[in-house]
């Protein structure tokens, strides 16, 4: 990747309080800059370049990196590993496409545009929780919308995707304790029923010192290229 690509797809203007350019105001990002990525999406041939090129534009609200993320949940096998966890190594890339889609709802609803933005992500986003039920990667950036939003319209996604989790807790042990705290406050009939069909608490799936959160990590990413 030669470094104009690396500068569009990665630099931070001087003085922006982020750490991420997906953080940044679509105000604050120049026309130049928007318009070479969405050019990524059209003429590149790495799929890791169009991908991120899609999480920025997505991130700051744009419909041209929704619908490429939408293709790549729809087409994951051909986005395997264009982002990998820094320590543990596995597969990452479908959670920062969620993230990209809650942004996205995010700019959308300051817009005024909330409800539509919330049927939009809808399918997507369903899709990636019901991938997250047999793989490492997390779901949690998205709980704030059900939480505080009340998109309760997830909720049973969520449900089974517990029952799932619970079948291999030792692969997604912090991931178990992240949607019960979630279904407790949302869903705590559901929950607590669960819980006691496997004479289990919340604490017993908390995570000691011993056991570090995987997805407490900086965002340092490891390109399949």
């Amino acid at each position: 990747m030669d470094k104009e690509t690396q500068d569009i797809l990665y630099e931070i203007p001087e003085g922006a309080d982020v750490a991420d350019a997906s953080e940044l105001d679509v105000e604050d990002v120049p026309q130049y800059r928007i318009q070479a990525l969405i050019k990524f999406l059209k003429d590149d041939t790495d799929n890791t370049v169009k991908f991120f090129a899609a999480r920025l534009l997505a991130s700051w609200g744009l419909k041209e990196g929704f619908n490429y993320l939408v293709f790549v949940v729809n087409n994951k096998g051909s986005f395997k590993n264009v982002l990998c966890h820094r320590i543990y190594g596995y597969d990452d890339t479908l959670k920062f496409a969620l993230l990209a889609f809650v942004s996205y709802f995010a700019n959308l609803a300051d817009q005024g545009r909330l409800e539509g933005a919330r049927a939009e992500i809808f399918d997507p986003v369903s899709k990636i929780i019901t991938y997250s039920n047999n793989m490492p990667f997390e779901i949690s950036g998205l709980f704030w919308i059900v939480r505080n939003e009340g998109f309760l319209e997830y909720i049973p996604l969520l449900r089974d995707h517990l029952i799932h989790l619970l079948k291999d807790p030792a692969m997604h042990r912090w991931k178990i304790y992240d949607v019960i705290e979630l279904l407790m406050e949302v869903d705590g009939e559901f929950t607590q029923g669960v819980l006691k069909s496997i004479n289990k608490e919340l604490n017993d799936f908390k995570l000691d010192s011993r056991s570090p959160r995987r997805d407490g990590e900086k965002s340092i990413f490891l390109s399949s290229s």
